[in-house]
């Protein structure tokens, strides 16, 4: 059996294609109390139940059309070619909201410009300086708080096209590797 890591970059484009069924974001919240903001990400688990089952996370980041709920979509469906036990694994696929989303609800939501997102640059739209970096930073601090999931020992960060773009930027730039390590988690 192929690996599940092996599958993505087989699968992917069909299965994002194939997608059809609507999916729901969760509205994350992220940042101080000065500083907060809400994020949308489609996620396999509720990040507010119990999640100590959780041993994996993986991370897939979208395209330049910023439709993570197709991406995320793939992601489900390649986690059970897999063979893989999916309530071990939290799938997150992060939506980064353009200016021309409003339809799909992200209108109070920091909003990029078409491609700036994935340079890790600021939204244009926002009360307070955010890059993309600083949204993944917060999102891998969140996931991977003893608390919250204890049981994780493994983070994958993936992405396709400007996601994958934006993957590899911060897998340079990010502010967060080596706290990460130091809990004993391995991130790729």
């Amino acid at each position: 059996m192929k690996s599940f890591y092996i599958c993505i970059a087989t699968l992917f484009m069909g299965l994002i294609a194939a997608s059809a069924q609507a999916l729901t974001w969760q509205g994350v919240s992220f940042g101080s109390d000065t500083q907060r903001y809400t994020f949308p990400i489609y996620t396999s688990h509720d990040l507010n139940s119990d999640l100590s089952q959780i041993r994996e996370i993986i991370v897939i980041i979208h395209g330049i059309q910023r439709n993570g709920d197709d991406y995320f979509a793939a992601g489900e469906a390649l986690l059970k070619k897999s063979g893989r036990d999916a309530s071990e694994i939290l799938l997150l696929a992060p939506n980064f909201p353009g200016t021309k989303d409003v339809a799909k609800g992200f209108d109070l939501m920091p909003q990029w410009g078409a491609r700036d997102w994935s340079a890790g640059l600021d939204a244009e739209i926002n009360p307070f300086a955010l890059s993309s970096f600083k949204v993944l930073d917060d999102l891998l601090l969140k996931v991977t708080e003893q608390k919250n999931l204890p049981n994780v020992t493994r983070i994958t960060l993936a992405g396709h096209s400007a996601g994958a773009q934006l993957v590899q930027r911060y897998a340079v730039l990010n502010q967060v590797d080596e706290f990460i390590r130091a809990r004993s988690m391995e991130l790729r």
